[in-house]
């Protein structure tokens, strides 16, 4: 096996790609009920809850046809002319209406704007779904027989019999029952759920190497601050963060030997600059979060790097730091989930492939950074003359 095969490599542990297999959102449990249990009024406050927080989105599944549009207004008036699509938008809100299946690139797109979903039925789907049990407990028949499956805990209201409370928890096993009533232990479950989750999800480093380095006229990955090469020296970090460490380089760069001890991965997106570097990582390895990091970073510490995972939000598509001056986000340190794949597919085809242009315009969670000269980046001969020096003077001797 080659050092860059994409494939399972001795000593890592295997990964499921998470990024198909849901309807709506990663993040997704569906609410399963009968009519009348009282999933709606359950699913309501829990919204509630959780807005003050999340952005959150919503999704109902109806088998019986729905209408959202009233009679008489424009927009009824076209569906009614035979409008196969409707659009209705302001600054404040937006709507849309369509004939058909909308599919799961609509559906995704739809909910990339969210941190979850909440759904109400589908209870025979593969989504994740909390139980809502109704007095008669004739959602249990279908848990015991299979036709619901992949629940996560159930809820019963007040008032339920005792037969069907023990019957709930007999279905329920090690699962969590609880009571309709209590929010914030509904809260806790669904939210625990997430992070279960997001816990199957590996970190994966990306060291950025193989720049062309025009201003500084020779290589900044080789660039020695700490008495290793830059890369080594970004490489390091990143290996006490992440549970595989990559080095980004174009495919004529494979061996130099400068790269050639590190796994490697190569630019597949040419002309999109960093971007395409950290797509070319999400497209080899899906599965994986990405921790990446600049090689025209010398000051960059393990403190940097520790504080941002532990910062880390995943239901986010990114959790990036954010400069101390113009408050703007800084993408060569930054950890990119999953769902930034999709992302930088859609930004791009708006044109839009810078990073930091990238974090602006999407759902991110951004950190202060608590060393404000931290990320302060070395690109001229000057620059890294500089660094030099403010680095011998904060440590005697060149070293950390």
């Amino acid at each position: 096996m080659s050092r860059n095969d994409s494939s399972h490599h001795d000593g890592h542990r295997d990964h499921r790609v998470p990024t198909e297999q849901y309807i709506y959102s990663p993040y997704e449990v569906a609410f399963a009920g009968y009519s009348g249990s009282g999933k709606t009024a359950l699913i309501e406050r829990l919204i509630g809850a959780l807005a003050r927080d999340y952005r959150v989105g919503y999704v109902k599944h109806d088998a019986h046809g729905f209408s959202m549009d009233v009679e008489g207004k424009d927009t009824w008036r076209a569906s009614e002319a035979g409008a196969a699509t409707i659009f209705i938008g302001s600054e404040e809100r937006y709507a849309a209406l369509g004939e058909g299946e909308p599919g799961a690139a609509a559906s995704h797109a739809l909910f990339r704007v969210v941190d979850f979903a909440i759904a109400e039925g589908f209870r025979h789907s593969g989504m994740p779904k909390i139980v809502v049990v109704d007095k008669a407990g004739g959602i249990l028949d279908e848990v015991e027989s299979g036709s619901v499956t992949n629940v996560v805990g159930f809820v019963v209201r007040k008032g339920t019999g005792p037969s069907v409370v023990s019957r709930t928890a007999e279905a329920a096993g090690k699962l969590r029952v609880i009571d309709a009533d209590d929010e914030k232990g509904i809260k806790a479950l669904v939210l625990d759920h997430f992070r279960t989750e997001a816990e199957k999800i590996p970190v994966y480093g990306l060291v950025l190497g193989g720049g062309r380095s025009t201003r500084m006229g020779r290589d900044k990955s080789a660039l020695s601050y700490h008495g290793v090469p830059q890369v080594q020296y970004a490489a390091d970090l990143l290996s006490r963060a992440a549970e595989r460490v990559f080095v980004s380089i174009r495919a004529e760069q494979a061996d130099d030997p400068l790269f050639s001890k590190f796994e490697q991965i190569h630019d597949r997106f040419l002309g999109f600059g960093p971007s395409g570097g950290i797509l070319s990582a999400m497209h080899q390895h899906p599965e994986a979060a990405w921790f990446v990091l600049g090689c025209d970073l010398p000051f960059a510490t393990e403190a940097t790097i520790a504080n941002l995972l532990e910062e880390r939000n995943p239901l986010k598509l990114a959790t990036t730091y954010i400069s101390a001056g113009a408050g703007l986000p800084e993408p060569m340190c930054t950890i990119f989930e999953p769902g930034f794949r999709a992302r930088f597919h859609e930004l791009f085809g708006l044109g839009i492939t810078c990073p930091r242009k990238s974090l602006i315009r999407s759902r991110c969670k951004r950190v202060p950074l608590d060393d404000p000269s931290a990320l302060d980046n070395v690109n001229s001969p000057e620059e890294h003359d500089a660094a030099l020096e403010r680095l011998s003077g904060a440590h005697p001797g060149g070293k950390r």
